[in-house]
């Protein structure tokens, strides 16, 4: 079968959405089918048109690239013009100009690759499948299987937005919510029921696995300290990276053992911001920067084993990949923002915490005190039974491919 997987941005080191395209299209082309990986050039005129402020350009990426055998990856350049337009954006909530316009594009490519099954993940791509049914000689998608994935927080609120959403939604063959967040899913389901799934995010529970911590520490040159703290996320607000770092800094000075390190994986516009803090605060000897790894990197499974307590405080609703990843890691204490939708049988056994800086401080400094090897079995007990990728990853290409 011949199958496309739709998204703005298609490159892996950014976040969970391309972690699991990546793995969706592996697998798929594993079975024989073939995929097509349709996204766009990471331009300036891209993420101006697209507004999303913590994404880089990415110079001279090939248009058409082979990512492995039966995966083609399409990268289509976005037209200055289109920025003029982006008003819209600001009215309707989305880029509806950027929508009208790849919904050109994907028909051309349906066509040229004889394109089965559709699989749009987020609005802007989603909308835009939707779109080309109202294109000239469309009719020869009407027996192709359309998927919308909703892999964000896409909550849908006023009673115009929910009836178009029903209109858009009612085209799909399967709306799929992978975003593990629970208040979502309610949500969504209240509005499209007929067709709507919930298929978690998943972590590769063979590759995310409990690693020797010492070896961990030696193969990424971290030594003298007592207790590793690891916080992974891209450096932007909304992920609360600047709360993590005030949170330490403020714990740091109630400890009389200071041989305690963070260790800060990512990159962002943040990044300035976090280096002058680091420097203010006198904690260079305390906090490491270290840019991402690709999720394809071997070794990025094992910098989880570095530390014994993750910490991660978004703003947002939901479960994140690097929480999943975590607790597969078997981190016993992970440090986790009070936040709507998390699954009760995980937040049993994360810390979590306010807003409060000094509550967070406070938690830093009891789970350094209590790390518990028994609660890490537990948590990767967890991951394993209910977001293992050997689980679910498969039943996901189930509904792709119509089974």
């Amino acid at each position: 079968m011949n199958i496309a997987l739709i998204y703005p941005y298609y490159l892996p080191v950014l976040g969970g959405v391309e972690k699991n395209l990546y793995e969706i299209a592996s697998f798929l082309s594993a079975k024989g089918h073939k995929v097509v990986i349709i996204t766009n050039q990471l331009t300036e005129t891209t993420i101006n048109i697209l507004g999303s402020e913590d994404v880089r350009p990415a110079p001279n990426l090939p248009l058409i690239e082979k990512e492995a055998d039966n995966v083609t990856i399409i990268r289509y350049s976005l037209p200055f013009t289109l920025s003029s337009l982006s008003f819209l954006r600001r009215v309707f909530r989305q880029p509806l100009h950027y929508s009208f316009y790849i919904s050109r594009i994907l028909l051309k490519i349906a066509r040229l690759f004889n394109i089965e099954t559709f699989y749009a993940a987020e609005p802007p791509s989603y909308i835009a499948l939707y779109l080309t049914r109202y294109l000239p000689n469309s009719k020869f998608l009407i027996s192709s299987r359309k998927i919308a994935g909703i892999r964000s927080n896409t909550y849908i609120n006023g009673y115009l937005k929910k009836k178009i959403a029903q209109e858009i939604f009612k085209s799909f063959d399967t709306v799929i919510i992978s975003n593990v967040n629970t208040v979502l899913y309610e949500h969504l389901k209240t509005i499209s029921p007929r067709n709507t799934l919930f298929i978690p995010n998943w972590v590769d529970t063979e590759r995310f696995k409990p690693y020797d911590k010492y070896e961990a520490q030696r193969i990424f040159s971290i030594d003298g300290y007592d207790k590793v703290l690891l916080s992974i996320s891209r450096f932007v607000p909304e992920k609360g990276i600047v709360r993590v770092i005030r949170a330490f800094s403020q714990a740091l000075k109630l400890l009389n053992n200071k041989k305690i390190l963070l260790l800060l994986v990512g990159a962002g516009p943040l990044e300035s911001q976090i280096k002058i803090y680091i420097n203010k605060e006198g904690l260079n000897n305390n906090v490491k920067l270290m840019k991402p790894l690709s999720y394809k990197n071997t070794l990025y499974p094992i910098i989880y084993s570095t530390s014994d307590v993750f910490i991660y405080l978004p703003y947002h609703d939901g479960l994140s990949n690097v929480v999943m990843e975590a607790m597969a890691a078997g981190i016993s204490e992970i440090i986790h923002s009070y936040v709507r939708g998390i699954p009760t049988v995980v937040m049993t056994y994360l810390n979590m915490v306010g807003r409060s800086i000094d509550k967070i401080a406070r938690t830093i400094l009891s789970t350094i005190e209590s790390c518990n090897d028994r609660k890490g079995y537990k948590m990767r007990e967890i991951s394993e039974k209910y977001f293992a990728k050997k689980k679910l990853l498969p039943l996901f290409a189930k509904v792709l491919l119509g089974y």
